[in-house]
C-alpha cells in the first residue's frame, strides 16, 4: 500500500470515531479555564506566562504550581479565535490527535516496521478508547500538545543518527524544548534517548554521547527557568515511601488500562497507600514486576525494547511517583504518550506472530489450510480494530457536558468529593439550592471521611507526626466534629501531649455524648493521671 493511502486511512477514521467530540461542551475545569476572568482571554498576557505559574490569575480551586508557557499560549491564541466557544478547542484537539496518530505511523517507518506495520501502530493508537479523555475534554489539550512535540523531536532524532548534517538533531533539540514548555512531563526524553543509545551502540560513543549530552542541557536550561519563576514543589508534602505505595497501584492499572481498556472512568479514586503490607500495593507491585520480567524475555530486538521503553518511561511522571497529582492520583489522558510506545510494540509483536505463521510450513492442510493460517493475525487486529472503535464512539459521549461527566464521576468515585463538588456548582446555576446544598455537603462529607481513613491508618502505623499534622489542618475545615476531635486527641496521646489529648476528648463528649470510643478515650485520658502533673 503507498503511503498516502495510509495517511487518508488514518485521518478518515480518526474523524469517524472522534467526530461526535465536535459538539460537545466544556467539561470539568473547562469554564473555569475558558471565562472572560482567565489570562488567556488577553493576548497580551502572553509575556506573562513565561514568568509565571499557569493557574495564576484563574478560578480553578486545585491548581498545583506548573510551568506551561508554549500551551497557555497555545491557548491564548485559540480563545482569540472562537472566544468562549467550545468547537474551536474541540477542533483543535481532534487535529492534535491524528497528528499524532500520523507521527506514530511515520515513527513505525522509522524504526522499519514496514508499511503494514506502521499503519497498524497508527490504528491502533487513533481507535483506543482511552484517548476520549483527552480529546473530548479540552483540558486534555496539554496532554497531546506536549505529546505531539515530544513524538515529532523523537522523530527527528532517530533520523539525526543516520543523517550526516546537523538540521535533524537541532529540530529534535528545538522540538524537546517546545514539549518542555508545553509541560514537565516530557523530562522523561533524555532518558529514553540515554537508554536507548546504551542498549543500541550503533555508531561513535563519543557522537552518542553528545547527542544525549544536547538533550541534557536543554533540560537543565528547561529547570533554571521553571524554578527562576515557579520556585514551588508540591510533591514534596507526601513522603516518598507513600509515594512509591501509592503509585505500584497506579501503574498496574495504567498497564490494564492500556492492555484490555475494558473498565475506563472518568474519575479513579486511588487513596495515598501509607504501607506496603497490602493486598492493593503488593498485589500490583508483584504484577508489575511479573510482567516487567516478560517483557525482558519476550523484547528481543533493540526496536521492540525501545518501543516498550517509550511505553513505560512517560508513565513516570504520573505514576504518582515524583508526586501525588491533586485532586485525582490518576487520568486516562496521561496515557497519551505512553499509548505510542504501546501501539508500535503491540503492531512488533504482532508482525513477529504474522511472520512466524506465514512462514511456518503447513503440514496436511493444503492450500485451504494456509490461507486460514495466514488471515489469522490480520482477523484478531481488525476484530480489535472494531472493538475499540465502537467503545471510543460510545465513550466520547460521557465527555458531552458538565452534568454528564460530573454524575458519571460519582458513579465511578463514589468515594471521592470532586463529582459531588462539581455537580453542586451545576445544580446552583440551574436554580436547585438544596440539591446543590446536598451535594456540597457529601462533597465535604467525602472530605473529612478520606482523611479520617487516613489519619487513622497514621496511628495504627505508629506515624503520629503525620496523624498529628493531618488532623491538625482537618481541625481548620471540621472544628465541630467529633470525630476529627476524637482524632486529633489520639494523636496527641501518641505524642505524649496527654492535657491538649483531654481537652480535645472534652470537646468531643460534649458535642456527642453518645459517642462511645471518645467516651472510652476521655476515660482512659482522665485515668492516666499524667494530664494533671502537665
Amino acid at each position: 500500500m503507498k503511503p498516502g493511502y495510509s495517511l487518508a486511512i488514518i485521518v478518515i477514521l480518526g474523524l469517524l470515531v472522534y467526530g461526535n467530540t465536535l459538539n460537545g461542551g466544556l467539561v470539568w475545569d473547562d469554564p473555569l479555564f475558558i471565562e472572560d476572568r482567565s489570562p488567556i482571554s488577553h493576548l497580551e498576557n502572553i509575556p506573562f506566562f513565561f514568568t509565571n505559574n499557569i493557574a495564576r490569575g484563574t478560578a480553578m480551586p486545585h491548581a498545583v504550581p506548573y510551568y506551561r508557557p508554549l500551551h497557555m499560549t497555545a491557548m491564548a491564541l485559540q480563545y482569540a479565535l472562537w472566544g468562549q466557544n467550545p468547537f474551536g478547542y474541540h477542533l483543535v484537539n481532534l487535529i492534535l490527535h491524528i497528528a499524532l496518530a500520523i507521527l506514530v505511523y511515520l515513527l513505525g517507518r522509522q524504526l522499519a516496521l514496514g508499511e503494514w506495520g506502521s499503519l497498524s501502530a497508527a490504528l491502533l493508537y487513533t481507535l483506543h478508547p482511552v484517548h476520549s479523555e483527552s480529546v473530548a475534554y479540552i483540558g486534555g489539550n496539554s496532554e497531546l500538545q506536549y505529546s505531539l512535540f515530544y513524538l515529532a523531536a523523537l522523530y527527528c532524532y532517530l533520523r539525526a543518527r543516520v543523517s550526516t548534517g546537523p538540521a535533524w538533531l537541532a529540530g529534535a533539540l528545538l522540538l524537546y524544548l517546545c514539549s518542555l514548555l508545553t509541560k514537565e512531563s516530557a523530562l522523561t526524553l533524555p532518558l529514553l534517548l540515554l537508554v536507548f543509545e546504551a542498549a543500541d551502540r550503533s555508531g561513535p560513543l563519543s557522537k552518542r554521547a553528545l547527542r544525549v549530552s544536547l538533550f541534557a542541557a536543554i533540560s537543565a536550561l528547561y529547570l533554571a527557568l521553571r524554578f527562576q519563576f515557579v520556585k514551588e514543589i508540591s510533591w514534596l508534602d507526601t513522603p516518598f515511601a507513600d509515594r512509591f505505595y501509592t503509585s505500584c497501584g497506579i501503574v498496574a492499572r495504567y498497564l490494564w488500562n492500556l492492555l484490555a481498556p475494558f473498565d475506563l472512568k472518568v474519575l479513579y479514586d486511588i487513596p495515598v497507600k501509607l504501607s506496603l503490607f497490602r493486598w492493593d500495593v503488593a498485589g500490583p507491585l508483584l504484577l508489575v514486576l511479573a510482567l516487567g520480567v516478560i517483557l525482558a524475555r519476550l523484547l528481543r530486538s533493540s526496536t521492540e525494547r525501545f518501543s516498550g521503553l517509550l511505553m513505560l518511561l512517560p508513565m513516570l511522571p504520573a505514576s504518582g511517583l515524583p508526586m501525588i497529582l491533586l485532586p485525582v492520583p490518576m487520568a486516562d489522558r496521561y496515557l497519551t504518550l505512553p499509548l505510542a510506545g504501546y501501539a508500535l510494540l503491540a503492531s512488533l509483536l504482532l508482525e513477529r506472530w504474522h511472520s512466524r505463521v506465514v512462514t511456518e510450513p503447513v503440514v496436511r492442510r493444503g492450500g485451504a489450510g494456509r490461507l486460514l493460517r495466514f488471515s489469522v493475525p490480520g482477523a484478531v487486529f481488525l476484530i480489535v480494530c472494531l472493538v475499540f472503535g465502537v467503545m471510543t464512539v460510545q465513550r466520547n459521549l460521557l465527555w458531552h457536558d458538565r452534568e454528564t461527566i460530573a454524575r458519571r464521576m460519582t458513579v465511578d468515585a463514589p468515594g471521592h468529593f470532586l463529582g459531588y463538588e462539581l455537580l453542586g456548582t451545576i445544580l446552583g446555576t440551574q436554580g436547585e439550592y438544596a440539591a446543590m446544598a446536598q451535594s456540597y455537603l457529601l462533597a465535604e462529607q467525602k472530605t473529612r471521611d478520606r482523611n479520617l481513613e487516613q489519619g487513622r491508618e497514621y496511628l495504627r502505623l505508629g506515624r503520629a507526626e503525620e496523624g498529628l499534622a493531618l488532623f491538625d489542618r482537618m481541625l481548620k475545615q471540621f472544628s465541630s466534629d467529633p470525630k476529627v476531635l476524637n482524632g486529633m486527641g489520639e494523636a496527641l496521646m501518641m505524642k505524649g501531649r496527654s492535657f491538649e489529648a483531654l481537652e480535645m476528648f472534652r470537646q468531643g463528649a460534649r458535642i456527642c455524648p453518645s459517642c462511645t470510643e471518645i467516651a472510652e478515650n476521655l476515660r482512659k485520658a482522665e485515668s492516666a493521671g499524667s494530664w494533671k502533673a502537665e
